[in-house]
């Protein structure tokens, strides 16, 4: 089966001598988890970005299931984040004035293969999140670890390959990050590719593939390269 995304030699470098990923290759397939581990600084949401497609690297190539992206147009790799990329950040980044329900939409209203039955679906992908009692609530009415399970289900509106999450849980008290990390967990295992950049010790255990990001160079937890 074709990789998802494959990553070869990337290099993102700033002010010509900074090297913030340097020369990184990385092979994401469907129904894994993958964490991404490292230091403040160390490069790790850099290169997050660059594999959502999100930034540019200064050198080096992302195949997109079996594509070449990488000298796309951005209308193009728009379109490609929005049909195999669901993300996911520490700040919810919820609309206060939408319910639950219409903000997991949102994605939705941009992707014509969705015209029909969005409340629906919404309300659905709020369910399999054990947010069923919470989908006319607004996001001051819920929990923080409520508010980020609506931000996963509004990740998976538009049924994207991938789901990339970067410190998913640094807002969460203990009990909400474990929900939060078995609900990604259950992506994985239903097929979803799931890759988390965090800080957070507990991520391990949840982890298919470990892999440490250290100035700007990632290696597997056995200290291999990726």
């Amino acid at each position: 089966m074709v990789p998802v995304i494959e990553a070869k030699d990337l290099v993102k470098t700033f002010r010509k001598t900074f090297h913030a990923v340097d020369g990184v290759s990385l092979t994401l397939e469907r129904g894994k988890f993958y964490a991404v581990m490292g230091h403040s600084g160390s490069g790790k949401t850099t290169l997050l970005q660059i594999l959502g497609l999100l930034d540019d690297a200064s050198s080096g190539s992302i195949l997109v299931n079996g594509k070449d992206v990488s000298h796309l147009k951005e209308k193009e790799k728009a379109q490609i984040r929005r049909d195999t990329i669901g993300f996911v950040f520490q700040a919810y980044y919820l609309n206060p004035k939408l319910k639950a329900y219409e903000n997991v939409m949102l994605p939705m209203y941009v992707n014509p293969k969705m015209a029909k039955g969005l409340k629906e679906r919404a309300k659905e992908l709020l369910t399999q999140l054990g947010l069923e009692e919470r989908t006319d609530h607004y996001p001051k009415q819920m929990s923080g670890g409520e508010q980020q399970r609506v931000a996963i289900a509004r990740a998976l509106a538009n049924d994207p390959d991938c789901i990339f999450a970067d410190e998913p849980t640094g807002n969460l008290d203990e009990e909400n990050e474990r929900l939060v990390f078995d609900a990604l967990k259950r992506l994985s295992q239903s097929g979803k590719c799931v890759l988390v950049v965090s800080h957070n010790e507990a991520v391990r255990e949840y982890a298919d593939s470990l892999l440490l990001m250290e100035k700007g160079k990632l290696k597997e937890a056995d200290g291999r390269e990726a």
